[in-house]
């Protein structure tokens, strides 16, 4: 009776073309409890017992929506994808108006009192499938991510805010979905965008306001400053009618991010509430007591104390301040970026930006402002002084007061990054030009003239 039934199933495999004979073998194998293996042309067949384990494990495997342990499972479209804008701007929009407007700008048509010149840069991304539980975010300035942050975001996240990036400088940007155990699925997206070279670098720190990083401008002689080494801000703690107050968030990222080894306070130390040391952990503070604009040039042994801690590559990364970081430190800042070689409009972009800060409008070319008067008595003075252009005017004062050549060009060669803080000098890897986006008709005129300067020069020698 068995023996007929088998022939009528066979008979009915071959009907139906399922492979007649390895139908049969198998069949035979399981009805006469024969071989549980048996070879079809070069195919293995094993017999494996159904259990409701196995059972599980087939339906999971079936109904799963994405593969999370043997790879992405094939989708015809793009599962993971990075947005990012060609160019950003790490700033608010009224700093933007006013640095885009360039020369003969008014900065009191574009003045905001706020506690934040800086916005942040926002990447974004598209996940169009199921099966991430996590995103890392990295974002680098070399293209091998040697140095990338890493950032982790929640299943839901499509984007994040970053702060603090170098400026005139291209990122590079890498998302990837995680699934169960951290292992990528679909595909790793990448992305790049560049931040402008316009302005400075504004610095987000929790408690600070008006903060900035001294480098990143192109010079006249082709050379870019160095970022990361040297910043400033408006003061630390409550002073002066201003409540705002670093917080220890704020003193950690100074510590430990920027690695501020020197503190530079403008003003006395009864100004500045006759703290004992800098507020920031493992940081030197020295009080270099000064006046702003015309009285500058009064405090001689003061700012040549000043330059002589610049012109040591051991005291940076440095940071300096007085209450807002508007006057005495924007004077201070000028003569600084002049003798570097920053352009004229720049440093006076420089000085005018603390007017989007909480400490006040500084603006220059409005009559019924205050500071104009004093800005107008600061570039006097300045121009009483030797020189065919501000940079040479500024080094005539400097050795005036004692600082030598040496140090003049010590100080150059760290701000160029030809002296490397360890660690912290940042110069963009991509090649630099000679003028750096705010006005690069006056910037090459004021480099033509220092060139006619020297030739006149060498000729009376």
């Amino acid at each position: 009776m068995k023996k007929s039934i088998f022939i009528k199933i066979c008979a009915l495999l071959s009907v139906l073309t399922i492979g007649a004979m390895t139908g049969c073998s198998a069949l035979e194998g399981i009805l006469g409890g024969g071989n549980s293996s048996v070879t079809s042309g070069n195919s293995e067949v094993s017999e494996i017992p159904e259990t409701s384990e196995t059972s599980e494990t087939s339906e999971s495997s079936e109904t799963s929506e994405s593969s999370e342990t043997s790879g992405p499972p094939d989708e015809p479209e793009i599962a993971l994808t990075v947005t990012t804008p060609s160019e950003v701007f790490p700033y608010i929009d009224n700093v933007k108006a006013y640095l885009q407007a360039g020369a003969g700008a008014k900065v009191g048509d574009y003045h905001k009192t706020t506690s934040n010149q800086y916005a942040p840069v926002t990447i974004e991304w598209e996940f169009k499938a199921k099966g991430a539980r996590k995103f890392l975010v990295e974002y680098a300035t070399k293209a091998d991510y040697s140095d990338a942050v890493t950032v982790e975001a929640g299943a839901t996240k499509r984007s994040i805010e970053v702060y603090n990036l170098y400026k005139g400088t291209t990122y590079y940007v890498r998302v990837k979905a995680l699934g169960k155990d951290d292992a990528v699925v679909y595909n790793i997206a990448e992305s790049t965008f560049k931040t402008t070279d316009l302005g400075p670098r504004f610095m987000k720190i929790d408690g600070v306001s008006n903060a900035r990083d001294l480098g990143g401008y192109t010079t006249a002689n082709g050379k870019t400053l160095a970022q990361g080494i040297a910043y400033r801000s408006g003061h630390l703690k409550p002073s002066g009618g201003y409540t705002n107050e670093i917080s220890d968030e704020g003193l950690a990222y100074m510590s430990e991010v920027m690695g501020i080894k020197s503190e530079i306070d403008f003003r006395t130390a009864k100004e500045a509430g006759f703290q004992g040391g800098s507020y920031i952990p493992g940081a030197t503070l020295t009080y270099i007591t000064v006046n702003g604009y015309h009285n500058t040039f009064d405090y001689d042994d003061e700012y040549l104390q000043f330059f002589t801690i610049l012109a040591d590559e051991n005291n940076y990364p440095v940071l300096m301040h007085c209450t807002g970081g508007a006057d005495r430190t924007g004077s201070a800042v000028y003569l600084l970026h002049m003798m570097l070689g920053v352009s004229d409009l720049e440093c006076l972009q420089g000085y005018e930006l603390t007017s989007f800060s909480i400490y006040g409008l500084r603006d220059t070319q409005d009559a019924g402002d205050v500071y104009k008067g004093y800005w107008d008595e600061f570039m006097t003075k300045l121009n009483s002084y030797a020189g065919n252009t501000k940079q040479e005017k500024v080094e005539t004062w400097m050795k005036g007061i004692g600082v030598t050549q040496a140090q003049i060009d010590k100080i150059k060669a760290i701000f160029y990054g030809e002296i490397e803080i360890a660690g912290k000098t940042f110069i963009p890897e991509q090649e630099t030009t000679l003028v750096s986006g705010a006005d690069k008709k006056s910037v090459n005129k004021q480099y033509s003239e220092m060139l006619s300067a020297w030739a006149v020069q060498r000729k009376k020698d």
